[in-house]
């Protein structure tokens, strides 16, 4: 199986949730993600992200939260790490491990850069 990349994420950062606060250099956006399609595949590290100009952002996104996607019948938690642009899944807290090939999955995220 293939492994997910950057490619295989889709953002939209619709304008009226773009630069919520336009006042400074720094800025908030408000964006859905949009990946998985159960045969791609998790790669230990994250899910790479495409670049930061597709959420909105020319220099840096330093903070991310993540609405967590409603499904009864999974334990996925996903959380942004801000170091590496990547989304890491976690199972019952530790990291999901390579392989694995999560359903088509969609969250909003709230992003804080510049």
């Amino acid at each position: 199986m293939t492994a997910l990349a950057s490619t295989d994420v889709t953002v939209t950062a619709n304008r009226q949730d773009n630069d919520i606060v336009p006042s400074g250099p720094k800025k908030l956006a408000y964006v859905t993600v949009a990946f998985g399609d159960g045969s791609l595949t998790y790669t230990t590290g994250g899910v790479a992200l495409p670049a930061i100009g597709n959420f909105g952002f020319k220099k840096q996104i330093l903070f991310g939260m993540i609405e967590q996607p409603y499904n009864a019948a999974a334990t996925y938690d996903h959380r942004y790490d801000s170091t590496n642009h990547k989304i890491l899944i976690r199972i019952d807290g530790t990291e999901a491990t390579a392989g694995i090939a999560p359903a088509a999955v969609s969250f909003k995220m709230l992003l804080y850069g510049e």
